[in-house]
């Protein structure tokens, strides 16, 4: 990838060789095409698609497990419609997520929790879990689930969204910090 990223750098200019140098790698128009497949599918949801998958899965199919557990498990996933992380893990993924928000000062141990625990249901993708478009989950959504959406998910995005790439990978060590504030946010296995 160091030529490839070389070369992009050259064409694109350095801030933005992270998000596009992958598109110079041989099989990224197969990867596009089938992102763009599942995509689709996934936009095309119905409330009774929704409905049928929350059915499916309230019952618990890993069992228990504590959060940091789940959080090391995104190491195996791989999001199949993620065109700039490009085959790259969800827990790297993660990573460029704190990583990001340590170089804008970021201190809020909140918006931490939510970027280490975010992507935490695509661990039901080793299950082959489809996820739900977020907007035909709104008529299962609470006042506390809409209130959550505004005051973390919002202003969050630009960290989920901005910091993503299959070539910037933070330190592996980034998230031990944050190890203890998980564990005592979520002190106990849940029933997944």
């Amino acid at each position: 990838m160091a030529a490839v990223s070389k070369t992009a750098g050259a064409l694109l200019g350095t801030p933005r060789v992270h998000r596009w140098a992958h598109r110079l790698a041989p099989g990224w128009r197969e990867f596009a095409d089938e992102a763009l497949a599942v995509s689709e599918r996934h936009w095309k949801q119905t409330h009774q698609t929704v409905a049928a998958l929350k059915r499916k899965y309230e019952e618990a199919v890993f069992g228990r497990q504590g959060i940091w557990e789940l959080v090391e498990k995104l190491a195996l996933c791989v999001d199949p419609t993620d065109g700039e992380l490009y085959g790259a893990s969800q827990l790297i993924h993660t990573r460029q997520v704190v990583a990001g928000m340590e170089r804008d000062g970021v201190s809020d141990p909140d918006f931490f929790l939510a970027a280490i625990t975010h992507d935490l249901g695509k661990v039901l993708w080793l299950l082959r879990y489809h996820s739900i478009l977020i907007e035909s989950s709104r008529p299962f959504m609470d006042a506390r689930d809409h209130a959550y959406l505004e005051r973390y998910l919002v202003p969050f995005r630009k960290y989920d969204q901005d910091t993503k790439s299959c070539c910037l990978l933070p330190p592996q060590n980034i998230l031990d910090k944050y190890r203890d504030l998980v564990e005592r946010t979520f002190p106990r296995s849940l029933l997944i």
